[in-house]
């Protein structure tokens, strides 16, 4: 599968929200649990942010078996591009959740 065009950001913005992501599919940091990052959605942002500036970067995490299936469910299900249908069917997301 071939990541879709980059788009530029600044560098600083895309490293934060890297930095957001790998937290997350760490485990140190909880979307459910940790009230900045759900109520603020920034998780939502960060995922947005590099899924237009890096996606390949985004896909190779949200492929990455060191991660746990649950945490990068937690991450693609924020997916908006090409990216969220095929990265969400890997994870066994149902289809009614991925939607068209």
């Amino acid at each position: 599968m071939s990541a879709a065009k980059a788009t530029t950001i600044d560098p600083a913005r895309v490293d934060n929200a890297k930095r957001l992501i790998t937290s997350v599919l760490q485990g140190k940091r909880a979307a459910d649990d940790d009230s900045a990052v759900q109520q603020d959605d920034l998780l939502l942002f960060a995922v947005r942010t590099v899924e237009a500036a890096e996606p390949a970067w985004l896909e190779t995490q949200l492929k990455n078996k060191a991660f746990s299936t649950e945490l990068r469910t937690t991450v693609g299900i924020e997916l908006q591009g090409p990216l969220r249908k095929p990265i969400l069917t890997a994870l066994g997301v149902p289809a009614f959740v991925i939607g068209a």
